[in-house]
């Protein structure tokens, strides 16, 4: 990933005055080491920083690893104060069902898989239109609807048909974030030979003072 700047540390390597609070990045081992951010409660594996966009691409962790079995998507909420998500990513909705009846043409654009919960296999479908999400769900014992699930655009477009491989490659590439800053005063404090601290919690804007 290259070299963790501001507003990102890394706990345990760096001081916690080097970035925001909110921003911080556990480096953990699994299939090498990677490092994770939360956000709202959900733990994120990061493959990628781009600092001159700032564009963080995250991925769900439970889902960050081709060899591990596909977990059933869970509801994703955004840190709208610090995030917001990017221009490349469109919101879709899944179904997990239990018991469905076959009665009935599958919606276009509803693609079948399967997906794990505990250690429990669901069926579950992923849909671009919320209303065929609820109309899989109406045919089933029990039925649960996720909706505006961020995945990234150019690999829905790459969906070709129902396949576990085809989903899951959707779900394990993740989706982009832009992080909110303001970067010019950082760089011109920095430049002078200043020290950044935080002084709110809320936003990454008015955080810094000359010392």
């Amino acid at each position: 990933m290259g070299k963790i700047e501001y507003p990102f540390w890394v706990s345990g390597h760096q001081p916690e005055y080097c970035g925001h609070p909110a921003f911080k990045l556990d480096c953990e081992e699994g299939e090498g080491h990677y490092a994770v951010i939360e956000i709202m409660s959900q733990r994120y594996k990061v493959p990628k920083i781009d600092y001159g966009s700032q564009i963080l691409k995250i991925v769900t962790v439970k889902n960050a690893f081709p060899t591990n079995p596909l977990v059933c998507p869970e509801s994703t909420v955004m840190y709208s104060i610090l995030f917001e998500y990017n221009s490349s990513v469109r919101k879709v909705a899944f179904t997990l069902t239990y018991n469905c009846s076959a009665n009935g043409h599958h919606p276009e654009y509803s693609y079948n898989f399967s997906c794990k919960i505990g250690d429990q296999d669901h069926e579950a479908y992923l849909t671009t239109n919320t209303s065929w999400a609820y109309e899989l769900k109406n045919r089933c014992e029990y039925g649960e609807v996720i909706g505006d699930f961020p995945v990234l655009e150019w690999e829905l477009q790459g969906l070709k048909g129902s396949s576990d491989d085809q989903v899951g490659k959707v779900l394990r590439e993740g989706f982009e974030v832009r992080w909110r800053a303001d970067d010019e005063l950082c760089q011109k404090c920095f430049l002078s030979g200043g020290t950044m601290l935080l002084l709110s919690r809320q936003t990454l804007s008015d955080n810094m003072f000359i010392k």
